[in-house]
């Protein structure tokens, strides 16, 4: 399945981590960590729509973790479920009070915890519909096209985050600019030799595409070069493959 929910178990026991990848891996795609500072090393290259989270760790605990999680902005829409063997009430009014969605107890029952992140997938975007229903009516859209316009030449892509689209110019991201906007806005606005959809979550500047390049057996990366000559990389969703390949077959002639 392409383009897949994403998913951080975050538990410092090796074996509930390898449950839960087990049983959601198929469906999901899944990071794990075994620590709340693991779990902050992989949320920076990572965005999953929910993280299971376990309490009782070494270093920072559960409520720690969730705590400082859902203070920042670019992680607030995660939904945060914890999964502990702690089952007293004052301990899961205590996740629900440093912002957790859900409490699930261990051993938990698997149809249980599956049910539970469909629910939570499926209110997380159809909320998310109507909200990017309301932005793409919203009357400073042409400011946002300025905005674009105006970085265009150094822009290597935009990633969405909803409800932002992250707009990258450098490898390292930190002058990345942050436009409340939607990818299907702007991909209607800017023609395809301007802004190339490549991802459920992307669009790249094709005049910055250096190659593709296979990633396992079906998918690819793309591989991008910013003004500094630092190479970045991107997925390349499935179904757009075939797209791509019809644009441009010589990005694929390696591969």
């Amino acid at each position: 399945m392409e383009d897949r929910y994403k998913i951080l178990a975050v538990d410092d026991d090796p074996a509930n981590l390898f449950i839960i990848s087990e049983m959601l891996g198929d469906e999901y795609e899944i990071k794990t960590a075994a620590s709340g500072e693991e779990a902050f090393t992989v949320l920076n290259t990572f965005t999953p729509q929910i993280i299971l989270l376990d309490i009782m760790m070494p270093g920072m605990d559960g409520y720690e973790v969730c705590q400082k999680i859902k203070s920042e902005q670019r992680f607030s829409k995660i939904k945060i479920l914890f999964v502990s063997a702690k089952d007293m009430v004052e301990e899961r009014l205590a996740g629900y009070r440093v912002g957790g969605d859900d409490y699930i107890v261990k051993p938990f029952d698997q149809d249980e915890l599956l049910a539970k992140i469909k629910v939570y997938l499926r209110f997380r975007y159809n909320s998310e519909d109507s909200l990017e229903e309301e932005i793409e009516k919203q009357e400073q859209q042409p400011q946002v096209f300025q905005q674009i316009n105006q970085y265009f030449s150094s822009i290597l892509y935009v990633q969405s985050i909803f409800p932002y689209c992250k707009v990258v110019c450098k490898s390292d991201e930190a002058d990345a600019l942050l436009l409340r906007t939607t990818l299907k806005n702007l991909e209607a606005n800017f023609h395809e030799k301007d802004l190339l959809r490549v991802h459920r979550s992307y669009l790249v500047n094709p005049l910055k595409i250096i190659s593709f390049q296979r990633k396992g057996t079906q998918d690819y990366i793309i591989v991008l070069k910013d003004n500094d000559a630092q190479m970045v990389q991107v997925p390349v969703g499935r179904k757009y493959q075939t797209t791509l390949k019809r644009l441009n077959p010589k990005w694929f002639i390696s591969n």
